[in-house]
């Protein structure tokens, strides 16, 4: 586990000056031994443009110069205001750079922890020159935020290169995305091409996306359709919710039955719009809150819980199971499966076993 992190610290980017402190913690739980490293970096980077950068954008010059430092890492830094050209702050990734520009960034403390077992990691379900599908775990977002950290995209560009950011800022590839919490397949561009026509089938309707969630409740029906629009909610300016008709955006779920419980359900969801949170405020919103959302919940303001006897259940229990659209080059139709995850599959497990329907 420590390797990569150690030959690191020994083998330092060049141009970099650092004052360094590690400290390697063991503990023992389990039989399971866990190591942290806590590494405080002190940069002090400077380079000037050489003429095969220019035109380039800031952040790839910055890479292609200090030759260690991850995009993901160098936008981070330019967005927060800490890299000078030619003495004065640009806070744009994007900035088109020119010949002999000077460029300068003062990095204060970095401090990285490394945990065994709990480093994002990637399947990946497909890939070509086009476009790369992987099955995103719970837990890590799909692009990063103002704040940085990793995601998806960052843990693409640091295995596969760039990826086109098209009008989005730290979005590199990003064609649509997953909650943080909402596991399964997720489709990234790898061209600005291949961006423009993913973005394009998603936005024609063109995309077929297919989820598995597991609600409290008992559905009255099989399967039904929820047709209420949605849009940003008048008491939470951070939520979504269920507007009257004309005051919020058109907004489609359709759902059916592929297991019931005994208070519980388990579903396989069919969204034809993708508005934000849609499915998670749709099932809400007719009684059915998907298992462990801690924002959209059951009426009465508690999450959806399984018994305290259950296994735990740690985040809203949505996956994204398949994903169908025209490939970027060819037009023919292509789809991918995102296996169920392991904490979905055991509590399925424990409602058959605990909550079977009567």
């Amino acid at each position: 586990m420590l390797a990569g992190p150690l030959a690191f610290l020994r083998n330092p980017p060049r141009s970099l000056a650092f004052l360094l402190s590690c400290f390697l913690l063991l503990f023992s739980g389990g039989g399971a031994s866990t190591c942290i490293l806590v590494a405080i970096l002190d940069a002090k980077i400077e380079f000037t443009i050489p003429k095969g950068s220019q035109g380039e954008r800031l952040d790839l010059a910055f890479v292609a110069a200090t030759k260690g430092i991850s995009r993901s890492r160098a936008q981070n830094w330019i967005r927060q205001g800490r890299v000078e050209v030619d003495g004065e702050v640009v806070e744009r990734p994007g900035y088109h750079v020119r010949v002999e520009q000077r460029v300068s960034l003062r990095a204060e403390v970095v401090q990285e922890v490394l945990e065994e077992g709990t480093a994002p990691t990637l399947e990946l379900l497909y890939e070509d020159a086009d476009l790369l599908v992987v099955d995103k775990p719970a837990g890590l977002l799909t692009h990063a935020n103002r704040a940085g950290g990793r995601s998806v995209s960052s843990l693409l560009e640091e295995s596969h290169g760039p990826l086109p950011e098209g009008s989005e800022p730290l979005r590199g590839g990003i064609v649509h995305r997953l909650d943080r919490d909402t596991s399964g397949a997720l489709v990234i561009a790898r061209t600005a091409a291949a961006l423009e026509s993913l973005l394009t089938a998603f936005r024609d309707r063109r995309v077929q996306k297919t989820y598995e969630g597991i609600v409290a409740g008992a559905p009255r029906f099989d399967s039904d359709w929820i047709e209420t629009p949605l849009g940003r909610s008048p008491k939470h300016p951070d939520r979504q919710s269920v507007l009257t008709e004309g005051k919020g955006r058109e907004a489609l779920t359709y759902w059916e039955v592929i297991e019931r419980f005994e208070g519980f359900a388990h579903l396989r969801l069919v969204p034809k719009t993708g508005r934000t949170h849609q499915l998670r405020v749709h099932l809400s919103s007719v009684g059915l809150p998907i298992l462990a959302d801690s924002i959209y919940r059951a009426r009465g303001g508690h999450p959806a819980r399984l018994p305290e006897s259950a296994p735990e259940f740690n985040r809203h229990a949505l996956h994204a199971s398949e994903l169908r659209f025209p490939h970027p080059t060819t037009g023919a139709e292509v789809g991918f499966e995102a296996p169920r995850p392991r904490d979905m599959v055991r509590a399925l497990e424990w409602l058959r076993s605990e909550c079977p329907a009567r």
